[in-house]
């Protein structure tokens, strides 16, 4: 799986996505 993670005013911290199972995020 791919994992995205960015961070944006917009999101006021960290967004993470994975496509995989991310117990760790």
């Amino acid at each position: 799986g791919k994992i995205v993670f960015y961070e944006d005013k917009n999101f006021q911290g960290r967004h993470y996505e994975c496509d995989s199972d991310c117990s760790d995020f």
